[in-house]
């Protein structure tokens, strides 16, 4: 950087481009001849980043190497159906697709960062992706009822649970949605924490509830021989990074 200036001093600001160091503030006293001056930047007080947008970033060569999580977005609940004699409630969808890479060597070089989309977007840090994933939770089934008789033979389930799956940093998503309901007046299955949709219900929502947070399913979509509910949204999928430093 070049600066030409008739003041007794100047103030000059760095942006870093890294994650991993601080923007760095100097002031430099001058006189009638050329003056050069060193800037160095600081390294940040946080060693961890979390990215809900797709995005590019760099670490510098203090860091040698980094750990990385990613999930994908959660896929969408399954819609109700019915063909007589039964009537089928929606599953409840899957979490998204949880994947973690620890020791990835750092070439200082600028990473792209993909955010998979809700129902089952993959999501990405360079080449490390969250496809052949582990499950974020599963999704609850939808119940399954034969009209001719009013008998329910497959009761809908909970949509699945996920904790301490996403590692780095350690942060919590997914769930799976709840399955949805069959027959009159059935209250709705929960989904998954932590943030699976519930499955829609045969008395006042019949569609499954959409997923909250990061990486949730859907809920299954409730129905009846009259009346069959779409399967709700997942959510969009997040990923994370943690590094250190060199000595």
């Amino acid at each position: 950087m070049t600066v030409v200036s008739d003041a007794d001093s100047i103030t000059i600001t760095t942006a870093s481009p890294y994650l991993d160091t601080t923007n760095t503030t100097v002031t430099v006293n001058l006189s009638d001849k050329i003056t050069t001056s060193e800037i160095t930047l600081g390294r940040s007080s946080v060693s961890q980043a979390i990215f809900a947008e797709s995005c590019t970033f760099s670490l510098s060569a203090d860091v040698p190497k980094y750990n990385a999580s990613v999930c994908g977005g959660g896929q969408k609940g399954g819609n109700g159906s019915y063909s007589y004699p039964p009537t089928y409630g929606g599953n409840g969808g899957n979490g998204g697709l949880i994947k973690n890479v620890a020791n990835l060597p750092n070439d200082t070089l600028p990473k792209t960062v993909v955010i998979g989309a809700s129902n089952g977007g993959v999501t990405s840090i360079g080449d490390t992706n969250s496809l052949g994933g582990t499950n974020a939770g599963a999704g609850g089934l939808g119940g399954i009822m034969d009209t001719s008789t009013g008998t329910i033979t497959r009761t809908s389930t909970n949509g699945g649970s996920s904790s301490g799956l996403f590692l780095y940093p350690p942060t919590s998503v997914g769930g799976g949605g709840g399955g949805g309901q069959v027959g009159g007046n059935q209250s709705g299955r929960a989904g998954g924490t932590p943030g699976g949709g519930a499955g829609g219900n045969t008395v006042s929502h019949w569609n499954g509830y959409d997923a909250t947070g990061y990486g949730g399913g859907g809920g299954g979509g409730a129905s009846t021989s009259s009346t069959q509910g779409s399967g709700g949204n997942g959510s969009q999928g997040i990923a994370g990074i943690t590094w250190g430093y060199v000595a």
